[in-house]
């Protein structure tokens, strides 16, 4: 599991999950933390490359 910044929208966690399906699963995103750190100006998406809204948790279902 991480924890990366992400821009928050369906399109690109569905992107996410196409890209890492395999065998052992698919990654997506598990929760969002009530405290958020700090989410400096400029930070992008990990997956998209937008600028992120928020922290997302992210892993791997089985």
């Amino acid at each position: 599991m991480i924890l990366a910044p992400w821009c928050d929208e369906a399109e690109v966690e569905r992107d996410v999950k196409a890209r890492t399906k395999g065998e052992m699963g698919a990654c997506k995103t598990i929760c969002t933390p009530f405290d958020q750190p700090e989410l400096s100006e400029g930070t992008l998406c990990f997956a998209s490359g937008k600028p992120a809204k928020k922290w997302t948790y992210w892993g791997r279902s089985y």
